[in-house]
């Protein structure tokens, strides 16, 4: 598959499914997580330049990684990989974990994904959230960006309630 041509923000982006179920759930989403890219940058307002490789895998493969580069032995929900080849560089996004983590927290599947696309970005960015101060700075922008896009602000969660009996 080839990426898609540069646009005028200089910013190439090719998205890349991994897993099966990823067509399943969003037929649409290579063009989606372009555009989410692209409007991203655009209300950074920043001048980024380089190639961003979306990743759409499942948590076997995201879990390997997260093994590998960051010590964890379990999947999450989304990784960023700096290239130090080329600007920006790799967003993996787990679909167990993001499908699970939005039924759990009551979320659009589509707009949780989206706001881990913007997430990953911002790390691409060269935001972080260790401290504090970065984390307000960083939720700050993801709520901004997304708000652009009808998302509504995702740190205000609403957990569906749990039925007696169930697990």
């Amino acid at each position: 598959m080839s990426a898609q041509p540069m646009s005028p923000l200089a910013l190439n982006v090719m998205v890349r499914t991994r897993a099966r179920l990823w067509s399943v759930a969003w037929p649409d989403r290579r063009a989606d997580c372009s555009n989410v890219i692209e409007t991203a940058v655009k209300c950074l307002d920043a001048t980024l330049r380089g190639f961003v490789e979306v990743e759409l895998t499942d948590d076997r493969r995201i879990g390997q990684l997260n093994r590998d580069f960051r010590g964890k032995a379990k999947p999450t929900n989304v990784l960023a990989f700096e290239n130090p080849l080329q600007p920006l560089g790799a967003i993996v996004l787990a679909f167990e974990t993001i499908a699970a983590e939005a039924e759990s927290q009551g979320k659009n599947f589509r707009a949780h994904t989206t706001h881990l696309l913007v997430h990953g970005l911002l790390h691409l960015a060269g935001y972080d959230h260790i401290l504090r101060e970065q984390r307000r700075i960083m939720e700050k922008l993801e709520i901004q960006i997304l708000r652009t896009m009808g998302i509504a602000n995702p740190y205000i969660t609403q957990a569906l309630p749990r039925v007696q009996g169930t697990l």
